[in-house]
């Protein structure tokens, strides 16, 4: 099995690519139910660093070319081939009206252009902060089913009905605490029984029996509902005990009585709590209309009812079992699906990238074209910009249909291009230094020598010149003697002095998760994935981490997200040839 490798300069990083593109794989689970993993060594996507790297477009800095397309009508030549010229002789000229026609619409391509251009890039920094989705699983496992759960408990209306009681603290009567207080009062005589008044003191603890004095006592009882009521004060005998005198409730004089709504449900457990405290314990479930008048009173006994589960419905209305809907458990650590794969992910930003780049090349294009026509607005005339030799002028009736000039003045020989370099850098680019190039165009290589650089920084290099994006850039012009390989209006991408080859790990971002511990992958460890912390160092395109610590070629790592991305699962390392291809 061959693998090709293709070196690719792109924002000062040389990045290899295998089988002419990034791979990105994603967890999955194979026939066994093992989790794959990857080795290290084929998701490093290695590299080779160059910090003085830029792109740039080749012009002809000591030639004139004119270019005619449908929109502009020549009316006349003023030159043939072979013709030494002047600078400032008329070379052609163009019909006012179609000029003007062609400069509006050159305008409009341009504002297009510049348009798609900002919202790719708006794309691009999208793309860039999307988390990949797992890949689909090929056993994926059985999901359990949902468990019943009891609702949480439902406020009284106006009238005090509740939709559904799940407690026995919910009945009406359901007694929270029962108080005793005391008061001792003097006789009058031997023959009469004194009586508390208004100013009589009440107490807590029961006193002790005098002569000529009677105890009364109060009973005060509290409900879970927060009402409450206090008895009438009554004469305590010394026989009677305090026991007897409690309000009882669950008998079948006093059930514990439970208002309900039309349609109302009473849950298993309420029963269930009744049968707890033994006995006979009675229940009342009662419906009203909107009248108060009775529409059903369903009195149960606790201990004579059908075992049932506390999330058991019962629809009180027609005392049987009710349909109740099941209230599925929350998925804990879900995130939204993004709709890409890593490998999807990988492969979108790529192509968002090349898109920008080929972007850029037709708005340079677009604004020289529109430079030109803009130049011959005052009379429709095109006049020669220096001395020189006219190299090519063709006939009106039949213009160039390959996009090459019409006309082509030559003032010497060789191109020239321009490219962009970051302040941090700016004192290792000096005149005389050589630039290799590569165009999109042909695929061919160039050498060029540098002649100029700037003193002072642009604000246009960001594309041109890619790196740190919150450095300045200075433009220098470069030129190409031998032009064999190259053309006017081909796109270069361009290195300065020797590539540095560095070899730590570079791994798509998409194999790296962070939480509060830190960064880490999920690791093969004797067939097992175990947590493995990682230290990290730069980023580059917002893709891919320097892994500085914690990972190495030899070691094997899974997709780390779906709900099989746990330590503890099986592994199986992934087929060589599954992960080329």
């Amino acid at each position: 099995m061959n693998r090709k490798m293709k070196k690719i300069l792109i924002g000062g990083v040389a990045v290899c690519v295998i089988g002419g593109g990034i791979y990105a794989g994603a967890m999955a689970m194979n026939n066994s139910g093992s989790v794959e993993v990857t080795p290290v060594s084929m998701l490093n996507i290695g590299y080779s660093e160059n910090p003085l790297s830029s792109s740039g477009m080749v012009t002809d800095a000591q030639n004139q070319s004119v270019y005619a397309d449908g929109t502009k009508v020549i009316t006349e030549v003023f030159v043939m081939e072979g013709q030494q010229v002047k600078a400032g002789d008329p070379l052609l000229s163009f019909d006012l009206t179609s000029l003007n026609l062609a400069v509006e619409l050159s305008r409009l391509e341009t504002d297009r252009i510049a348009n798609n251009i900002t919202l790719a890039e708006h794309e691009l920094t999208q793309l860039q902060q999307i988390t990949p989705d797992p890949e689909e699983e090929i056993d994926p496992q059985p999901q359990p089913e949902p468990t019943p759960v009891l609702p949480e408990a439902a406020l009284p209306d106006d009238h005090g009905a509740r939709s559904h009681v799940i407690s026995l603290q919910e009945a009406e009567n359901a007694i929270l605490e029962q108080i005793f207080t005391y008061c001792q009062v003097n006789n009058p005589d031997e023959n009469t029984v004194g009586v508390p008044d208004e100013n009589t003191q009440w107490v807590n603890e029961r006193p002790q029996p005098l002569d000529g004095t009677t105890i009364y006592y109060r009973l005060t009882v509290r409900y879970h509902n927060g009402q409450s009521k206090v008895s009438d004060p009554a004469v305590l005998n010394d026989d009677v005990h305090e026991d007897t005198l409690i309000e009882t409730a669950g008998t079948m004089d006093n059930p514990y009585t439970f208002l309900l709504q039309d349609n109302g449900v009473v849950y298993g457990k309420v029963i269930n709590q009744a049968k707890e405290i033994g006995g006979k314990t009675y229940l009342s479930f009662v419906i009203r209309d909107d009248h108060n008048e009775v529409i059903t009173d369903w009195l149960i006994r606790a201990d004579q009812f059908p075992a049932c589960a506390d999330t058991d419905g019962y629809d009180v209305r027609n005392h049987i079992r009710a349909e109740l809907p099941v209230a599925e458990e929350p998925v804990i650590d879900e995130k939204p699906m993004s709709g890409y794969t890593a490998t999807q992910l990988a492969r979108a930003i790529r192509d968002k990238k090349q898109e920008i780049r080929k972007l850029n090349l037709e708005l340079k294009k677009a604004q020289l074209k529109l430079d030109g026509d803009r130049s011959a607005l005052s009379d429709g005339v095109i006049y020669a910009k220096r001395d020189g030799v006219v190299r090519k002028a063709c006939d009106p009736a039949s213009p160039p249909q390959d996009g090459s000039a019409f006309l082509e003045v030559a003032s010497g020989t060789g191109l020239y291009v321009s490219g962009f370099v970051s302040e941090l850098v700016y004192d290792r680019v000096n005149v005389g230094d050589t630039v290799t190039g590569y165009s999109w165009n042909t695929g061919q290589s160039v050498t060029a020598s540098v002649v100029s650089k700037d003193d002072y920084p642009t604000s246009a290099g960001y594309y041109n010149g890619e790196g740190n994006p919150n450095a300045s850039y200075y433009a220098f012009e470069a030129y190409i003697e031998d032009t064999s390989n190259v053309k006017s209006g081909d796109y270069l991408e361009l290195t300065v002095g020797e590539t540095v080859m560095n070899s730590s790990l570079w791994i798509s971002r998409a194999y790296i998760r962070k939480d509060n511990e830190g960064y880490y992958a999920l690791k093969d460890d004797n067939g097992k994935l175990v947590r493995q912390s990682v230290k990290i160092g730069r980023t580059v395109w917002g893709e891919y981490y320097e892994i500085l610590d914690g990972l190495n070629e030899e070691d094997s790592i899974a997709f780390p997200y779906g709900k099989n991305a746990k330590a503890g699962k099986n592994t199986s390392v992934q087929n060589m040839e599954d992960y080329y291809g």
